[in-house]
């Protein structure tokens, strides 16, 4: 449901879980706005690609996806320090 990873964005946002460096993405942000039948979007002539992007993406990171974790070291595996997440291609 979109509205449930936009309220999920806006959280993180505001509660500033995740700082936005692309100044595309930040241009967009700046045009972003509540519409008057209570949907968001971009203003008219102004685009909302990034915008979208990040809040899918930070909801899956932040809602769908386990923690990373860190193997330890063991004989069976020597010296490997990998970050192991359900986005990591083996």
């Amino acid at each position: 449901n979109m509205f449930k990873i936009q309220r999920i964005f806006f959280t993180i946002l505001r509660d500033e879980s995740y700082v936005e460096r692309n100044e595309e993405a930040l241009a967009e942000y700046a045009t972003y706005e509540k519409k008057q039948n209570g949907s968001y979007g971009a203003t008219d002539g102004h685009h909302d690609d990034y915008v979208m992007a990040r809040a899918i993406a930070l909801y899956i990171c932040f809602c769908e996806m386990d923690l990373p974790t860190i193997r330890k070291k063991t004989e069976a595996t020597p010296y490997i320090r990998k970050v192991n997440t359900e986005a990591r291609i083996i």
